[in-house]
């Protein structure tokens, strides 16, 4: 979902900051592989998706100093407006598993922050807050695995959340179904590869 200019290292570096991302971190999901269309029928089923994804992204409007930021602010607004728009957008085309995709971004680069700062001492996770983290993980693989052919593998994005999942997940079902759902992504890629071949 991102162009070839973000990386890891830019994002953590504070060119893109990721609670207050700016229009320039978002600018780079426009660009995306476009995935298969439903039929709008199924426009109906999928409402909560879209309430989720609104949910999901107001988190990226704090800001991550300790003064108010009001640049960033507004950046941060432009964000959440411009998905909002392009969940909605897609939604009402009946192009859900493009509006489920952008919706899932925030939780993806959010699995994959809390990995990043644990790792590298930046954080330090309350025992109740392993916990809630853990529970997110959880709920996100279950998202993935209901909807496991929808998810392409190449995007930064998902790769963000299933180091984030990889890592937030260490009980032995867990990383059961986690492997199984890796090997499905690797599986529906090699095929993508395949009909791509001349």
């Amino acid at each position: 979902m991102f162009n070839a200019h973000f990386n890891a290292k830019s994002a953590r570096d504070g060119k893109l900051q990721r609670k207050c991302c700016g229009k320039a971190r978002w600018d780079g999901l426009q660009n995306q592989p476009r995935l298969p269309v439903r039929h709008h029928s199924q426009a109906i089923k999928s409402l909560p998706i879209v309430f989720v994804g609104l949910a999901l992204i107001s988190s990226s409007s704090c800001s991550t100093t300790p003064k108010p930021n009001y640049q960033q602010a507004v950046e941060s607004n432009l964000v959440e407006t411009d998905i909002s728009l392009k969940v909605l957008t897609n939604f009402d085309a009946g192009q859900i598993d493009r509006a489920r995709n952008i919706a899932m971004v925030p939780v993806f680069l959010d699995l994959d922050d809390v990995r990043y700062y644990t790792i590298e001492g930046m954080v330090s996770l309350t025992p109740e807050e392993k916990q809630e983290w853990t529970k997110v993980a959880r709920e996100t693989l279950e998202y993935m695995i209901r909807h496991q052919d929808d998810w392409d593998s190449r995007q930064l994005a998902v790769q963000a959340g299933m180091r984030g999942l990889h890592f937030l997940l260490t009980e032995p079902e867990d990383a059961r179904r986690l492997n199984e759902l890796s090997e499905h992504l690797t599986q529906v890629e090699q095929k993508r590869s395949e009909k791509q071949k001349p």
